[in-house]
């Protein structure tokens, strides 16, 4: 009893204590289930995995401070698998597009291609023959039939160009893209959806010469027909790096004509101090653009050469500039001028993003 009531304890209203469950009774009640349900869910995974398996090889990673530099080094660190269409050559590289978050959010999931390799190791002046084992990734951009613009493929359904090769001439069904051919009239036709331009930098005109090219059918990868990488985020090349310039422009600066088959030309980077004095360009060169051509002159792109690849060997072939400007073609104090490839990354990247 109490000793401060008048009732019995077992008067009042108190719940009597359980007994306390074993960790086997605990165990069999909320482990067995939960783990039942992981089973199911893993199960009905697989099954989904192995009926319908990704059509592209795939690959997960952190996104928190992801950047894309860290994706095409991801890319590149592995040996992607290349879905194979009968009849098509082999392919390997990579190329990393970043694609849509996971519907956890917490990873990012990065697609890998082909890009970068050619068959052969190998408007250009003082160029040579080339063929398009060398250069799959150079395409001709036309309009009405007639060579306008070089180009470079970036994946099955974009084309890098220059963006003045588009601002006189604005009806999109006009414009067709030709892939796969060195030689002019040898090429099929795919015509193209939409063109994305830069806006242009009202204080310095020549900048911003950069556009986008989507294609309404995508392009069937062969050994005449791959993509070229885009070079790093961080990528510096230093002065008198070798590069590559090809494309079907004028042979000649004064009287020539469009080439009929593919030209070819090795040209060297050139410090933007030599190409900005007083007796080149003046200061016109910006950061956003590169310079390159050879000390003594005579190999140089030209018009029809527009929009075409500055190219680069590294492990793979990147594109690090494109066809822009120039005073002449072939000058020793004027060489070719080239949209900087890495100054518009983010751009290229959003635009594909979000026009998927």
């Amino acid at each position: 009893m109490d000793p401060d009531s008048n009732q019995p304890l077992n008067s009042l209203d108190v719940t009597p204590l359980r007994k306390a469950r074993t960790s086997l009774e605990t165990f069999r009640k909320v482990g067995i289930p939960i783990i039942a349900a992981l089973l199911s869910l893993l199960t009905i995974t697989a099954v989904a995995v192995l009926t319908n398996p990704p059509s592209e090889p795939w690959r997960l990673a952190q996104p928190k401070t992801w950047m894309l530099s860290k994706s095409q080094r991801t890319c590149r660190s592995f040996r992607c698998k290349t879905q194979m269409a009968k009849g098509q050559a082999e392919t390997t590289g990579r190329l990393c597009l970043p694609s849509s978050p996971c519907l956890s959010g917490s990873l990012v999931s990065l697609q890998c291609i082909a890009c970068g390799e050619s068959l052969k190791v190998p408007r250009v002046v003082g160029g040579e023959m080339a063929s398009v084992d060398s250069w799959p990734w150079q395409v001709s951009i036309q309009y009405d039939k007639r060579h306008i613009c070089g180009g470079s493929v970036l994946d099955p359904h974009w084309i890098l160009t220059a963006a003045h090769c588009f601002r006189k001439r604005l009806d999109v069904s006009n414009w067709k893209v030709m892939a796969g051919s060195d030689k002019m009239g040898n090429f099929p036709s795919l015509p193209v959806a939409k063109i994305f331009i830069t806006e242009p930098n009202i204080t310095s005109p020549k900048e911003q010469d950069i556009a986008l090219v989507k294609l309404q059918l995508p392009l069937t990868f062969s050994g005449t027909v791959r993509p070229i990488c885009l070079p790093f985020s961080d990528e510096e090349l230093a002065p008198a790096t070798p590069l590559w310039v090809s494309g079907w422009g004028f042979t000649e600066q004064n009287g020539g004509k469009i080439s009929d088959i593919l030209l070819q030309a090795s040209v060297q980077l050139i410090d933007s101090t030599r190409c900005n004095a007083e007796d080149a360009y003046q200061g016109e060169v910006t950061e956003k653009m590169l310079c390159a051509g050879i000390p003594e002159g005579g190999v140089d792109t030209c018009q029809g050469d527009s929009g075409g690849p500055l190219m680069y060997l590294s492990d793979r072939w990147q594109v690090v500039g494109v066809v822009s400007w120039g005073d002449g073609c072939g000058e020793p104090s004027t060489p070719g001028v080239y949209t900087k490839a890495t100054a518009y990354l983010s751009w290229i990247y959003n635009v594909r993003k979000s026009d998927p």
